[in-house]
This record gives C-alpha cells, sequence and structure tokens, in this order.
C-alpha cells in the first residue's frame, strides 16, 4: 500500500506573464519543464513559488532569465510584459488569477489555493489582493466567468463561500477563507492543507532557470545541476536508468510505427479482399448472362429447325399430290 501524500494535480494561470488562461496538469510523480528561451518555463514556475511562498518579492524570482531589458517581478507578470517593452495588460485595468489544485491521495480531499489580483492601469504597485483557499476542485473553467472573464477579487468571495456550504467542505480545519494577511494564509497552507510541514523545504526550491546545454551527457548533466553533491555511484545508476528509459521509448516508438504499418496492411488486404469478390461476382453474373443468351440462340435455332422440317414436309406433300392430278386429267 503507498504512502499518502499531498499532490499537486492542476495549476490554474489566469493572466500572468504571456498567458491570459491556462490549466495545467500535473504529473503525480515527476514533471519536467522544457522549451527554448522565452517559452514560459520559469513563468510556470515562479507562480508555484509565489503561491507557496505568498510573497510578491522579487527576490526570489528567476534570475538566470533575466537581463537588462528584463527584470522580473510579480506586478511585471500581471501585466505580461516582453523584453522588447511591450505589455499584455499594460494599459487596462484587469483581473488576475493563480491558483494550486492540491490532493491528499490518503483521504482523495481536494483543496485550492492560490492569490487573486486586481490591477488598475496607473499601479505602480500591486495594491488590491486576495490570497485565499477553498475546498473541492477549481470550479470549470479554471476561475473564468460566464462571460469569459477573469474572477475579480468579490468572485472569489463568493465562490468561497458557496464551497464553505456545499458538500466538498469536508477534513480538518477551515479551508474556505479569504485570508487578512499572508501570514495567516501560510499557517492554512503549511499547517492545515499540506500537513505541518517545515515552510524551509520550500524555500529550497530551484530558483534559477538553466540554459541546459547536453554536450557533455546525460550523466555530467545530472552531476552539475541536479546532484552537485551526490556519489558517482548515484549518478551512474540514475544515468542508466535515463538511458533504458530514451531506449524503451524509442522502442516504443517504433512498434507504434511498426503497427501502423500492419493496420494499413491489414486494410489493404481487407480492400483487396472486396475488390475480389466483387470480380467474381461480376464476371458470375456475366457468365449467367452468357448462358441465358446462348440459351435463347439454341431455342431460336430448334425452332428455324422445326419450321424448316415443316416446310420441307409441306412441299414433299404437294409433290405427291401433282402426278395424280395429271393423270386425271389425261383419262379425261
Amino acid at each position: 500500500m503507498s504512502q499518502a501524500k499531498k499532490i499537486f494535480t492542476r495549476m490554474c494561470l489566469n493572466n500572468w506573464g504571456g498567458i491570459n488562461h491556462k490549466v495545467l496538469e500535473f504529473n503525480e510523480y515527476v514533471n519536467l519543464f522544457s522549451g527554448k528561451s522565452g517559452s514560459g518555463k520559469s513563468t510556470v514556475m515562479d507562480a508555484i513559488q509565489v503561491i507557496l511562498y505568498g510573497s510578491f518579492s522579487p527576490s526570489f524570482l528567476n534570475k538566470a532569465a533575466d537581463d537588462a531589458k528584463n527584470r522580473r517581478s510579480v506586478l511585471s507578470y500581471l501585466r505580461g510584459e516582453q523584453k522588447d517593452g511591450s505589455a499584455n495588460r499594460g494599459n487596462c485595468d484587469f483581473c488576475s488569477v493563480i491558483a494550486l489544485e492540491i490532493k491528499d491521495t490518503g483521504t482523495h480531499i481536494t483543496t485550492c489555493v492560490g492569490i487573486a489580483f486586481e490591477v488598475r492601469r496607473n499601479d505602480s504597485e500591486i495594491k488590491k489582493f486576495s490570497y485565499f483557499s477553498h475546498s473541492g476542485k477549481m470550479p470549470e473553467p479554471g476561475y473564468i466567468t460566464e462571460e469569459g472573464f477573469c474572477y475579480s477579487n468579490q468572485d472569489i468571495k463568493k465562490l468561497v463561500n458557496e464551497r464553505a456550504v456545499s458538500k466538498d467542505n469536508r477534513g480538518k480545519g477551515d479551508v474556505n477563507r479569504i485570508y487578512a494577511s499572508k501570514e495567516a494564509y501560510l499557517g492554512t497552507l503549511y499547517d492545515v492543507i499540506l500537513g505541518y510541514i517545515d515552510p524551509n523545504r520550500f524555500i529550497t526550491m530551484e530558483k534559477s532557470a538553466i540554459a541546459l546545454k547536453m554536450t557533455n551527457g546525460t550523466g555530467q548533466f545530472i552531476r552539475d545541476y541536479m546532484f552537485p553533491k551526490s556519489t558517482s555511484d548515484t549518478i551512474g545508476t540514475i544515468s542508466e536508468q535515463l538511458d533504458a528509459y530514451r531506449q524503451i521509448k524509442e522502442k516504443i516508438e517504433d512498434m507504434r510505427k511498426r503497427i501502423e504499418l500492419l493496420t494499413d496492411v491489414k486494410e489493404t488486404g481487407q480492400e483487396l479482399v472486396t475488390l475480389q469478390t466483387d470480380m467474381i461476382r461480376t464476371e458470375s453474373f456475366i457468365r449467367c448472362i452468357d448462358i441465358e443468351d446462348l440459351r435463347a440462340k439454341i431455342e431460336a435455332a430448334e425452332e428455324d429447325k422445326k419450321r424448316l422440317k415443316k416446310s420441307r414436309h409441306s412441299c414433299s406433300n404437294r409433290q405427291t399430290r401433282s402426278p395424280k392430278s395429271a393423270e386425271r386429267s389425261n383419262r379425261s
């Protein structure tokens, strides 16, 4: 029996960075984020850290992805600022929600935590926001109103009140809350939702994006970035497992292609059998037509033969009657 644990099942990003609306689904065990620079890896990781730390300070945001033209901050994420100086939401009032869905695999209780923002076009700092948590799964389609707008702080408050009296409100502690302070929010998150964990465990999260180059092989990558203090045996074992996984993946892909080819061959064979059956049926039909035509010709020939025979018999009778008539004339 596997040990009960708390896992992130989904994450919602509304008006965060270059994302207008996105719900991410997480694997229970390992989740890998890969992509080119600017594809949004740090955008997702920083949103997770903001939710788990409850802090808007830029000090913990990914610095490796920063440059002189792209100084990251929570407000810049909210506005969707780009390296070229433009912003997805730079000249408008808008709302934003970032939230995590957390499941207890032992009790099967699901809880959501997050932060809702309301930003005005002239804001130079984050002024209006709400830390929140609620029981049950995320509302579909992810903190979006029927009109297609992101939830406001008032919408979040309404949702929390509804969940407080719903069947989803179960488990220990009151999680359907709007929090007056970061400390109250983190107290419920760490002690009630995540189960009395040490908050310093989250501080150890990787805070720098890696410009990954696999030129030195998998083993060297693991040694440099994942387990810099691990023994060589551990690194070798992990490297071998990754290589084995890669080989299995290649075999599965090759098998998938072979199955597709065999399926095509089978379908082609079935089409050929159908075509051959149609040809045999057509040929049989043609033979039947030929036989009927031949039978009609034979019957017509028989009729002609009968008529010819009858005609000959009539001629013979006339020739027999003609001498008798001549004899009667002479006697006379």
